[in-house]
């Protein structure tokens, strides 16, 4: 029979005469327990001593620890055991207990104890495959007692699933995929890479957020496809996923035209058609070829048309049978879908032979005495031989061994000849020109610039002689018209001041010199000198001398 003593109830003597003791406090219940038996017969008793030692604990540091895959990780726990007792600390991951080596050079190593209590599990150059529930476990002769920590490995995101492209049109398609575990490490960007047989190297073509299984994209007709996905989150890149199997868009018509279009005739019956050719990504369709039509606006011809069925091509003749006039041609774009939009039409005049009339009513002005003003009227259209070019305009002074010419445009109806030579005759001629050649020249048109005032003199120099000034000169290298004398001013000076001036007419066209007299000793004279034509006197030379000491 159970019973308990009602002094201390934390004690119980059981039927078999065991003591069961409740609560065991080390510094009460510990000392020399003895139990005693007797009957009719006697007594006996025996005792013993009870020993108390406190409970192994272990505590993790960390509930959980998160790390990117590579890394080196520090498990740590801290393991408070009676000092009379000898505890084990092992480790166990997910319930199943762990071999770890005891030296650095393990991957998975438990080193000696860091200090009294402290314990550590390292594992280094973390997985995926690390990842789990970690129990620290310490084991004496009276206890055991764990504590549990998580490790979670962060790695790059698994593989994207198969891409499948869906939607198709001639230019757009739907892009899908599945995306891959994220691996504890939310995914922050997806990326969509595309090529193409135009673009064989793989290029982004879409920057997605996290959570996209799907996007819209922009396509060329008539193209070979591929495309795949990957992901990115804060440890790094997966893998792509797998290509896609090959898309191909639908045909279309080709959305441009031809390039560079020009035309040229060197005779009456043809044009001459260039065009840069068209890459073969712009052909949009099987089947592809160019139209070429041409008529004449001014006539208000129908438009007729012929193919070019090389893709390649980028040059064709038009016949047109010696009619002269403007043409109007078009280049286009088609295949077996259909045309292009209608493209922008060139102009052109076939080259039937030189301009066979020259300008009429030339008229030749002088306006100034550098410059002379030519006005006409301009060749009919019927006499221009073909597309008119411009006019050629020649002359030359008399007397003269260089020809000089300047030409203008096709519309220009005057042209100015400036920096000539006044007092001076000159000799004009003009005429139209085109590809074919030169048409025929005016006649000779004479027209003489007006006179203007001179250039300076030449040689201009001032000699002291005694009581006078000898001034000596050379007749202007520029007359600019006849010279009809020379002035010369004479000004005396007192330091900076002027005391008188005086000026003298020569009518001589020829002097070369004039001589100031009776003049005063050792005083500062200025000499000017110009030349002189009918519209006035030329340009300034001037000298300053000072008379002599002593004469």
């Amino acid at each position: 029979m159970n019973t308990t003593t009602s002094a201390q109830p934390r004690f119980q003597l059981n039927s078999d005469g065991s003591l069961t003791i409740y609560r065991v406090m080390q510094s009460y219940d510990e000392g020399m327990y003895m139990c005693k038996a007797n009957n009719t017969l006697g007594e006996i008793s025996a005792s013993g001593e009870l020993r108390v030692r406190a409970r192994t604990r272990v505590e993790c540091h960390v509930a959980e620890t998160v790390a990117k895959r590579g890394k080196h990780v520090f498990l740590r726990c801290s393991v408070n055991a009676d000092p009379a007792l000898q505890a084990t600390v092992t480790w166990e991951k997910n319930g199943k207990p762990l071999n770890p080596g005891c030296s650095d050079e393990d991957r998975i190593f438990q080193p000696p104890e860091l200090g009294v209590n402290d314990h550590v599990l390292v594992i280094r150059s973390i997985t995926r495959e690390d990842s789990g529930v970690y129990g620290c476990v310490a084991r004496t002769v009276l206890d055991k007692s764990a504590d549990q920590t998580t490790l979670i490995v962060q790695d790059v995101p698994d593989r994207p699933g198969p891409v499948e492209v869906t939607y198709r049109t001639e230019n757009t398609a739907i892009v899908s995929w599945a995306p891959g575990n994220e691996n504890s490490s939310p995914t922050e960007l997806i990326i969509l890479h595309m090529k193409s047989i135009w673009d064989p190297v793989w290029k982004i073509v879409k920057m997605l957020p996290p959570g996209s299984r799907s996007t819209k994209v922009d396509l060329e007709p008539w193209t070979s496809y591929y495309f795949r996905v990957k992901q990115l989150n804060s440890v790094g890149y997966s893998e792509h996923s797998e290509a896609s199997a090959t898309y191909r868009t639908a045909p279309s018509r080709p959305y441009s035209n031809p390039e560079n279009v020009r035309a040229d005739s060197t005779n009456s019956s043809a044009i001459n058609v260039y065009w840069t050719p068209m890459p073969p990504r712009q052909f949009n369709g099987p089947g592809f070829h160019y139209v070429i039509s041409w008529r004449q606006p001014d006539l208000e011809d129908a438009w007729q048309s012929g193919l070019i069925k090389n893709p390649l091509a980028g040059r064709t003749i038009i016949p047109i049978n010696g009619e002269y006039g403007e043409y109007e041609i078009r280049v286009r774009a088609a295949n077996e879908v259909g045309m292009a939009p209608t493209p922008w039409s060139i102009n052109v005049f076939p080259m039937s032979e030189q301009p066979s009339a020259a300008p009429k009513f030339v008229n030749a002005t002088a306006v100034s005495p550098t410059k002379i003003e030519i006005k006409w009227k301009p060749i009919p259209g019927n006499k221009n031989g073909g597309v008119l070019q411009g006019y050629m305009v020649r002359y030359w002074r008399q007397g003269a061994a260089e020809i000089e010419q300047k030409t203008t445009p096709s519309t220009a109806t005057m042209i100015a000849l400036k920096d000539l030579i006044p007092a001076s005759e000159y000799v004009i001629y003009m005429f139209g020109y085109n590809q074919a050649g030169d048409g025929p020249t005016t006649n000779n048109i004479d027209v003489e610039t007006p006179e203007d005032v001179p250039g300076p003199v030449t040689d201009f120099r001032v000699e002291p002689v005694e009581d006078s000034l000898y001034v000596h000169w050379t007749a202007p290298t520029e007359p600019n018209g006849v010279i009809l004398g020379y002035q010369i001013i004479i000004t005396r000076y007192d330091g900076p001041d002027v005391v008188d001036d005086n000026s003298y007419i020569l009518s001589d066209p020829y002097a070369k010199s004039y001589n100031f007299t009776n003049l005063p000793p050792d005083t500062i004279f200025r000499i000017e000198l110009q030349a002189r034509t009918g519209p006035g006197l030329g340009t300034v030379s001037y000298w300053e001398v000072k008379t002599l000491l002593n004469f």
